[in-house]
């Protein structure tokens, strides 16, 4: 089960879960594709779903360690929720 946090601003570092310009443009979604491909060397040079799991979790670590999070806009509330 997902919980859903009530965001009052989206932070500058924080990941938006969407598509479009917008989100590809926000610096949190740049920052977040960067820590991804530096992380793709040793997503490729593992092989099962465990392995792959905590190279996914280290990436999830390192956005919320430098002060960011995932995030997406609730049209009902206008608001970003934390994912």
């Amino acid at each position: 089960e997902l919980h859903f946090y009530l965001y009052s601003n989206l932070g500058e570092l924080d990941v938006i879960c969407a598509r479009g310009r917008a989100t590809k443009d926000h610096t949190g979604n740049i920052r977040f594709r960067k820590i991804v491909q530096c992380h793709l060397p040793a997503y490729s040079g593992v092989s099962t779903k465990h392995e792959k799991s905590l190279v996914v979790s280290s990436i999830v670590k390192a956005v919320r360690g430098l002060g960011g999070d995932f995030v997406r806009y609730c049209e009902k509330t206008g608001k970003y929720e934390k994912v």
